[in-house]
């Protein structure tokens, strides 16, 4: 039996992903027009929300099942990391043990929704009665304590711990059946889109004094800044990460959109745009293509197109878990 999607959660899927390929291109010449307040703007909410719906949507069901979609998921990472680096090596970075174990480009987040995964197999939170209240407020200290901890971008443990929050929220919205099935009022949709708004419009007025401090990849020591004010500023990420993934979660329409139809590409779409915007990068900085925000909108939306076309390529999917296809085809002979 096909599994049901919920067509809400499929369009707002596909409009993050559409922000990551978007933010992404931005971050290629982000001193460019406006491209640097834009993509501040999303650099606050667009990982965290998509860790929250990661949350919502993982569940233990059994051992079985439960670890072949974990390993689904690490082999990607792994298969990705190694093209990464070949490619990394190709253009000349030295083959270090530190290279090898910090993951390329934005794969991060798979290797992360597999430590966040584990952590719910083993403190299943769905089935534990304990207060959420204080599971959610031991997930922000380790969050904001984890920053006070010498551990980087190897095997990307920082960023585990910096976004934890977001994929334990999911978890419990989840688990107490929150739906986003009730429409928003107009006046509510108005005032979610006027404090994104102003979040945009104070991007240009507040000085952010370096954007790693919203990626979450470093610890506080790693900053040419007090200690004391890059925890400052990771809290603040944290309630305004909140409080933006809220407001776009009450703009996303519900019921069946085109968007949502695109949204079950989500996966497909994440892991093969990074070799079109390294192209892209290549392409600005050696054939000096316009780097605008227009023609970084127009780049994004190129690529969305290219990659929906491609979804359809048996060989690109069957990359994406070569091992398990494998394995498949081998039963079915």
């Amino acid at each position: 039996m096909a599994k049901q999607r919920n067509p809400y959660f499929d369009t707002l899927k596909y409009v993050l992903i559409a922000l990551v390929v978007f933010g992404h291109t931005l971050a290629s010449r982000k001193h460019a027009g406006i491209n640097h307040e834009l993509y501040l703007t999303m650099l606050l909410f667009k990982m965290p929300l998509f860790i929250f719906i990661s949350g919502y949507f993982s569940r233990v069901k059994d051992h079985d099942s439960f670890f072949h979609g974990l390993t689904k998921i690490l082999e990607t990472f792994l298969v990705f990391q190694v093209i990464g680096l070949v490619i990394a090596v190709m253009k000349g970075e030295p083959l270090t043990l530190r290279l090898i174990l910090t993951p390329q480009w934005p794969y991060w987040y798979l290797l992360c929704l597999v430590y966040w995964r584990l952590m719910l197999y083993f403190f299943d939170i769905r089935k534990n009665n304990w207060n959420p209240l204080l599971v959610m407020a031991a997930s922000v200290v380790l969050a904001i304590g984890a920053g006070f901890i010498p551990i980087h971008e190897v095997f990307e443990f920082q960023r585990t711990f910096t976004f934890l929050p977001f994929f334990v929220a999911g978890v419990y919205a989840s688990k107490y059946q929150y739906t986003f099935t009730d429409t928003p009022s107009v006046a509510t949709r108005l005032a979610a889109a006027l404090f994104l708004f102003a979040v945009f419009a104070l991007a240009f007025v507040i000085e952010i004094p370096q954007d790693q401090l919203l990626l979450g990849k470093w610890n506080y020591t790693n900053f040419d800044l007090p200690v004391t004010t890059a925890c400052m500023y990771r809290v603040i990420h944290l309630v305004m990460a909140t409080a933006m993934g809220i407001c776009v979660m009450t703009l996303i329409p519900h019921g069946q959109t085109k968007a949502s139809i695109l949204g079950q590409e989500t996966l497909f779409v994440y892991v093969y745009h990074a070799f079109f915007i390294h192209g892209l990068r290549s392409a600005i900085r050696h054939l000096h293509f316009p780097n605008g925000t227009v023609s970084m909108i127009i780049y994004a939306a190129i690529i969305l197109l290219v990659l929906h076309y491609l979804y359809r390529v048996k060989f690109l999917q069957f990359m994406l878990n070569p091992i398990t296809n494998l394995r498949k085809t081998d039963k079915n002979k």
